[in-house]
């Protein structure tokens, strides 16, 4: 499996919390996904270039595992990898921790679709980058 590369942090807004004072679990997908563009970037790869060339992705599953909590103002790292890449689709992890302790991960499934949405095979580029 390739390594993880580390993408970015995220602090966590007073907005983002619940009524228990805790990162409300929906906004962990949007920092995924924020998260896979600039994991893109990092791999040489940018997402309005794949966009510009008729490829894009789906989100096809999602699978979050939470170690403990994040709270307003906590500032999350977060580390992506390629976990796998089939013909249509590719599986990347995202793992998210705060000041070293593991706070969740999440296995975001993609597939790769034209712009009918018809599912295509992973570009080429973007396969041998995902598997480097």
């Amino acid at each position: 499996m390739p390594s993880a590369v580390r993408v970015g942090q995220h602090r966590v807004r007073y907005l983002e919390t619940d009524a228990q004072g805790i990162a409300f679990n929906m906004w962990y997908l949007g920092w995924c996904d924020e998260a896979y563009a600039d994991y893109l970037e990092a791999l040489g790869l940018d997402y309005d270039v794949l966009l510009a060339r008729g490829y894009d992705v789906h989100v096809v599953h999602a699978e979050l595992d939470w170690s403990s909590a994040l709270r307003a103002r906590d500032l999350a790292d977060l580390s992506v990898t390629c976990e796998g890449v089939g013909t249509t689709s590719f599986t990347v992890r995202t793992d998210i921790t705060c000041e070293g302790r593991a706070v969740a991960s999440v296995r975001v499934v993609y597939v790769g679709v034209d712009v009918s949405g018809t599912p295509v095979p992973v570009p080429a580029d973007l396969r041998e980058r995902l598997l480097d």
